[in-house]
């Protein structure tokens, strides 16, 4: 605590030799923070370092807690940290005591750019390089980024105008490529760029290792590259090694806590093997840095239903569905939610909803009209399945599903020649989909009467998904008609087999088919 140069108490000098010790020990943390900070950015160095700069430039401000200056630093490093509300906090208080305090006003326009904030990024961005002096390439980097983001979203001769902005602050203000992340000079920027050439060009004639062995002779080199231990996680996860490449992705997070891909790519390794609290946790530190990225909340969504939190994934969905402009991908949305609603919530009425709005923003996919038409029918309303396959079938007149579909109502309402038919166009469309040969074999085993035909058609299902449980079952079926004893028990217990997997079928009853086999003998 500084003690007041005005108390009558201590004699001048000693105040004079407190105060330059402050002066002194305020120099060296600013001074050591500085130089961690440099290591930190330098990517020959492998070590994140942030923690010990925000120690020293904390001991720092305790000396001098109203330096703008200091407090714009301290807001950099925590963005670098990947922890905005802390950033933003310092970079306030900096303005607060300085309103041109260039690292404040820099902070506050990036964190505004990753959240589509673009208009008030410029405002600040603008400010950071009116007031930086010659350190404003990153300042410019980041507008240029921003331009570019709003040259999207405009047309015309407004877009021409922001290109040709975003190339006036590229040709001005980036000497070494304004890259934000990473100290990187030209020399060893034209000793990187030919490995990464090189190694993409030899995963794209599928010689991962030769791609792998090229990029870890490049991360010895510059072992604080995070854009390279990404890469090298890629390459790993590619060759389907998910520890290897889990182990390359963290490095790469740990080295740069603002590392988006890093978190995006290991939050669906763990995904896929599983590991879905610790996926969730990537995705949830991918949203805090960008919370208006509509497939982030999606991620977030498919992870909590596969952890059959059901209520959040939906929310987390429905952010996704209102965030994004892309229509069919919305569709897919709701298609998501529908089966949610339908299988978790019981509730049909809000699964047809769901799926009606699938149809109105993707009416080209009949997909959604079959996943609709399934709901009708599930719900006893047979017509209006009927009519919305009829309607799907004028805008794809070729998809197998639909006639295999369409042919189950027909069934279902007697109309048997009109089933096989459907059936028959649904294989002609498709000979490899084995559901229309299993059900064309239970008309024709009992409706029919046809029992050889049956046995063929499910023998054909079965050839085409030997894990096709029903179709097992009809076959065993078709053969205890004929008494053929050994191959309706084999049936069955295939039928068992694969039913422990999939729980489609009463595995008592199949129990008690293959008992009255033979309970006769």
């Amino acid at each position: 605590m500084r003690l007041r140069e005005n108390n009558p108490l201590i004699p001048t000098t000693a105040v004079y030799s407190l105060t330059q010790i402050e002066e002194t020990a305020y120099q060296n943390y600013v001074k050591t923070g500085e130089y961690l900070l440099r290591k930190h950015n330098d990517v020959t160095h492998p070590a994140n370092l942030l923690d010990e700069v925000l120690n020293e430039f904390s001991k720092a401000l305790e000396i001098r807690p109203d330096s703008a200056d200091l407090q714009g630093r301290m807001a950099r490093v925590w963005v670098k940290k990947g922890h905005y509300p802390k950033a933003e906090t310092y970079a306030k208080k900096a303005l607060k005591n300085n309103p041109n305090q260039p690292e404040a006003h820099y902070v506050l326009g990036y964190i505004a750019y990753k959240r589509d904030g673009l208009e008030e990024s410029l405002k600040h961005l603008h400010q950071a390089v009116c007031h930086g002096g010659l350190k404003t390439s990153s300042y410019r980097f980041c507008l240029a980024y921003v331009y570019n983001a709003l040259s999207e979203k405009s047309a015309g001769l407004s877009s021409l105008k922001r290109l040709s902005q975003v190339a006036y602050y590229i040709a001005t203000g980036l000497p070494f490529m304004g890259l934000e992340t990473e100290r990187l000079s030209l020399s060893n920027l034209f000793k990187i760029i030919p490995s990464a050439i090189k190694a993409y060009q030899q995963e794209k004639g599928h010689d991962l290792d030769g791609a792998l062995k090229e990029l870890l002779k490049t991360h010895e080199a510059f072992p604080g590259l995070p854009a390279i231990q990404n890469m090298i996680g890629a390459l790993y996860h590619n060759k389907g090694l998910r520890e290897e490449s889990s182990y390359w992705y963290r490095k790469a997070i740990h080295r740069n806590p603002l590392n988006e891909e890093g978190y995006l790519q290991l939050g669906r390794i763990l995904e896929e093997s599983g590991v879905y609290d610790v996926a969730l946790e990537m995705y949830q530190k991918l949203l805090s840095l960008k919370p208006n990225n509509p497939e982030v909340h999606c991620s977030m969504g498919n992870v909590l239903y596969m952890s059959e939190r059901f209520e959040e994934a939906i929310h987390y969905y429905r952010s996704a569905f209102q965030l994004s402009d892309d229509k069919p991908w919305k569709a897919l949305l709701a298609q998501s939610m529908s089966k949610i609603y339908q299988d978790q919530f019981l509730n049909p009425e809000a699964a047809q909803g769901a799926l009606q709005l699938a149809i109105e923003l993707d009416p080209g996919d009949v997909v959604h009209y079959i996943h609709l038409g399934i709901l009708h029918f599930e719900t006893g309303d047979y017509l209006s399945a009927e009519k919305l396959y009829e309607s799907a079938l004028k805008i794809e007149s070729s998809h197998p599903q639909l006639y295999s579909s369409l042919g189950y109502l027909k069934w279902m309402n007697d109309d048997i020649d009109e089933a096989l038919r459907l059936y028959e166009k649904s294989v002609e469309l498709d000979p490899f989909y084995d559901v229309p040969y299993n059900n064309m074999g239970v008309i024709y085993l009992d409706t029919l009467g046809n029992i050889p035909k049956a046995i063929t058609l499910f023998e054909e299902a079965i050839s085409l998904n030997e894990n096709y449980a029903l179709a097992h079952y009809n076959l065993g079926r078709a053969h205890s008609f004929l008494n053929n004893k050994l191959e309706a028990a084999s049936a069955f217990r295939k039928t068992q087999r694969i039913n422990d997997v999939t729980n489609e079928l009463d595995n008592s009853e199949l129990e008690d088919r293959i008992f009255k086999l033979f309970e006769s003998q």
